[in-house]
């Protein structure tokens, strides 16, 4: 978020004060977002989510979910960047499909087409 407000700051000109101040913040958190995980690729630097810290839970009852968890992540990881993007937006962050569209720049029907190839996707790859 620090990153968001920072580009905020240093691309203000370039805000519409006639569209929602809401949307343009989240595109520059988005493509904010798309520039590290290209910047990820071309270094070949990746987050090894079982090295993680974010899902470690004192108790050993938790260790179903936990994998669970983590299988999840890990195939949303390996979606294209586009169903990535809806996904995040519209399951994660709970958006609207017209405020995605909004978001992402492109039509309703490109997100709800994105988000149902990726949902597929996500089960086909999970029920293994």
């Amino acid at each position: 978020m620090q990153a968001t407000v920072e580009r905020a700051l240093y691309k203000e000109a370039s805000y519409n004060p006639e569209k929602p101040l809401k949307n343009w913040l989240f595109r520059l958190c988005h493509n904010l977002w798309i520039d590290i995980i290209r910047t990820r690729k071309r270094q070949g630097t990746t987050i090894n989510i079982e090295q993680s810290n974010e899902f470690e839970y004192a108790s050993q009852d938790t260790n179903e979910s936990e994998r669970a968890m983590r299988e999840v992540l890990e195939t949303i990881s390996e979606l294209p960047e586009e169903q990535h993007s809806v996904v995040y937006y519209v399951l994660i962050e709970g958006q609207s499909y017209a405020e995605a569209a909004k978001i992402l720049n492109v039509p309703v029907g490109t997100v709800m087409s994105r988000l149902a190839r990726a949902r597929k996707r996500l089960v086909e790859r999970l029920e293994c």
